[in-house]
């Protein structure tokens, strides 16, 4: 588990980066030489969109933000918040390329740099929740659903009563 832990951080970070690399693009070059050829515009149409790419690309920061608190604390802090939190930002991040590459057939291979990290650092963080759920929790779960009398124990674990029970 802790190897899928540690390529979900992997993609994750590679995530981050990228979103942060666009922030930058988009709020603080986007009029300079730098920009405009990282987006194909002429001056006259960058001068025009400034503030519109500056407000884009503070959502940019905000996804890598989301996404590096969850990282932060799946780390070192509450495990389930950071699930939480990684969900929300590599989830949008994810959406946002998925919707690029579908919208825009010019833009498949951005679209891809953006999509690919996140969404495979989904997957890596599903499957490393998927392991956690203990033995325990899955043996409580079935009993729960197939009605089990209270009292029911297996060796090294007792369930909990009726009210405690997974709903």
């Amino acid at each position: 588990m802790q190897t899928l832990a540690t390529v979900t951080t992997v993609f994750a970070f590679v995530a981050i980066a990228i979103h942060v690399y666009i922030w930058i693009i988009e709020s603080f070059l986007w009029t300079k030489p730098r920009g405009r050829e990282t987006f194909g515009m002429t001056e006259e149409f960058a001068e025009s969109t400034k503030e519109m790419a500056a407000n884009q690309g503070l959502y940019n920061l905000m996804l890598a933000w989301i996404a590096a608190t969850g990282l932060l604390a799946f780390w070192f802090g509450s495990p389930q918040v950071g699930v939480a939190l990684l969900f929300a930002g590599l989830g949008s991040m994810a959406v946002a390329g998925a919707y690029l590459f579908l919208t825009s057939p010019d833009k498949r291979k951005p679209a891809l740099i953006q999509l690919t990290p996140p969404l495979l650092a989904l997957i890596f963080l599903f499957a490393t929740n998927l392991i956690q759920i203990g033995t325990s929790q899955r043996i409580e779960a079935a009993c729960y659903f197939y009605e089990v009398p209270r009292g029911f124990s297996l060796p090294g674990h007792t369930f909990a009563p009726e009210a405690q029970r997974l709903s």
